[in-house]
């Protein structure tokens, strides 16, 4: 079963260290943790130059699960539940053991 990489929460900051970045030309399945360590702040993917997929809970809404997936157009857009994990089992197979099994940690059912 393939395992996200954890990275720390501001890795898209500018005072990030290298070992945090994504590292751009390889594929990367990913995921941040809750400050408090107890689940799961976000979950995505790095195709190698642009973010296929993204769920993470949206801070400033009230901690709401949000859905992205990469459109034709190369522009990330909020997706529903069921569209998001139809793209991901498309896009990216092999993430989805991971997902699957942690479907109620990650508030999917």
């Amino acid at each position: 079963m393939l395992e996200p990489k954890i990275k720390g929460l501001n890795f898209w900051g500018d005072d990030v260290s290298p070992e945090e970045e994504l590292i751009f030309g390889s594929p990367e399945f990913f995921c941040t943790l809750l400050p408090t360590g107890d689940g799961v702040a976000s979950l995505g993917f790095w195709d190698g130059e642009e973010l296929l997929w993204l769920m993470e809970y949206y801070h400033a809404s009230g901690n709401d699960l949000v859905f992205y997936t990469l459109d034709e157009d190369s522009a990330v857009d909020e997706a529903s539940k069921d569209a998001w994990l139809q793209f991901v089992s498309q896009k990216t197979p092999e993430c989805l053991p991971w997902i699957l099994f942690r479907l109620k940690e990650l508030n999917l059912i």
